[in-house]
């Protein structure tokens, strides 16, 4: 779908990246609900759980979500870079050599 008017469809990306941003934002704050309670049922301490104590916020949750996310994010980068420099590494030096003899 084409729309020719520029402020419609200014108007437009506005709304799809805020119903992104949205989304991303439940997204977080399911993943953190997930982890807060994954944490709390693995715990052997006798200390409240952050939600049992004084209840697990809706941003404090999003946060949790968040550093999931990011630290999930962080591995999968440092793998594809040992990755990426195991390969050229090998190339550079077990690859097929241009030798004349």
């Amino acid at each position: 779908m084409k729309i020719k008017n520029p402020v419609l469809r200014f108007v437009f990306g506005l709304v799809v990246i805020a119903l992104a941003a949205v989304a991303l934002v439940f997204l977080f704050y399911g993943l953190g609900m997930l982890v807060e309670s994954r944490w709390c049922a693995g715990s052997d301490s006798n200390l409240p759980c952050a939600y049992d104590h004084d209840g697990l916020t809706f941003w404090r949750a999003v946060s949790q979500g968040y550093s999931a996310v990011f630290i999930l994010g962080f591995v999968g980068a440092v793998s594809w870079l040992v990755f990426r420099v195991a390969r050229w590494v090998g190339n550079r030096f077990f690859g097929p050599r241009n030798s004349k003899e």
